[in-house]
């Protein structure tokens, strides 16, 4: 009988506890209200009012990269980009022309990088195919030693974005064509700033194919070959060399004519940065009012996302509200 009454008395008290501890999530009661005495004009503080019972507060200011409607997107789809662009800039140096081609792809799995023999019957069996799953970007050569610039639309590869560009300069007895290339991705999304990648911020695999190369064949200080280390001259330098001197090219010259490949590694060029809140209240504060500046004319949706949570549960509420800021005379 005695054990009996232990039993019932742990479970009454068990009942209590649990009750108790149910009891301490309690849902958000949370109103926000626009001052009356607000402005409205860019550059003067909006004050909200706020009235119930929360713990945590977030706030969204409508403005980009911080809407609430982008918290949780980390990609997007091709109807979320506005544009996408490869922004090349050449210059040809020297020696005899065409020795450039420039690619695309959305399905090349990229290069080893360390594994010479893979990578080059990787590349040489593609060349051998036609290129298959590359698309060969209109390549307008201008005159030696003069800047030209080139914009491609590459919205159609942004799921596996992959760079490639081919030296394979004339071998005769002017030079091994050099080139300067200069360029950058420029991505133009809804609902986030454009963003622009250079030339300098992407990794490269170079690889230099020629039996007879004495460097590295991965090199990207080659000379002649691919120099990446020199951007206050250009992103990539391609250096050439003398023209053969069985052809009556200069002393230094090779018997061969160069071929190296230069490619990215695939970029998946959809994933984004999600948008964030700022923590405005939380359980050591209290706040019943706050103010922000909109530096911008503009319509804001500005959110409040209010939570309480503990570790028996989370109730959330989201306020919304529309503003119009007006240019300030």
């Amino acid at each position: 009988m005695k054990r009996q009454l232990h039993i019932l008395f742990f479970l009454a008290i068990l009942a209590v506890v649990s009750a108790c501890r149910q009891e301490i999530v309690y849902p958000v009661t949370c109103q926000v209200t626009l001052d009356a005495a607000n402005t409205y004009f860019a550059g003067d503080p909006v004050r909200f009012l706020i009235k119930g019972n929360v713990d945590n507060l977030l706030f969204y200011s409508g403005e980009i990269n911080h809407q609430y409607m982008y918290s949780t997107r980390y990609s997007v789809g091709h109807d979320e980009i506005n544009s996408a662009l490869l922004r090349v800039d050449y210059q040809p140096r020297y020696g005899y022309a065409d020795g450039l081609s420039v690619y695309v792809s959305d399905s090349f799995p990229g290069l080893d990088g360390a594994d010479f023999e893979k990578d080059r019957s990787t590349i040489r069996q593609m060349v051998l195919d036609g290129m298959p799953g590359w698309t060969e970007l209109p390549y307008d050569e201008g005159a030696s030693t003069v800047w030209t610039h080139q914009d491609y639309d590459i919205s159609g590869y942004v799921d596996n974005f992959v760079l490639a560009f081919h030296w394979n300069p004339v071998l005769g007895s002017l030079a091994q064509r050099h080139y300067w290339i200069s360029g950058d991705i420029f991505i133009d999304i809804k609902g986030a700033p454009a963003s622009t990648l250079g030339f300098q911020g992407i990794d490269w695999v170079a690889i230099m194919l020629n039996d007879e190369y004495t460097q590295d064949p991965y090199t990207q200080r080659g000379n002649p070959g691919f120099d990446l280390s020199r951007p206050q001259t250009a992103d990539i330098m391609v250096n050439g060399c003398n023209g053969a001197p069985s052809m009556g090219g200069a002393a230094g010259g090779v018997e061969y004519a160069h071929d190296g490949w230069l490619v990215t590694r695939p970029m998946t060029l959809t994933r984004v940065a999600h948008d964030e809140g700022v923590v405005i209240k939380n359980l050591q504060n209290y706040l019943d009012s706050y103010e922000y500046v909109f530096e911008e004319p503009g319509t804001y949706t500005v959110t409040f996302v209010a939570v309480n949570r503990n570790v028996d549960g989370r109730s959330k509420v989201i306020r919304e509200l529309e503003i119009n800021i007006f240019p300030k005379d």
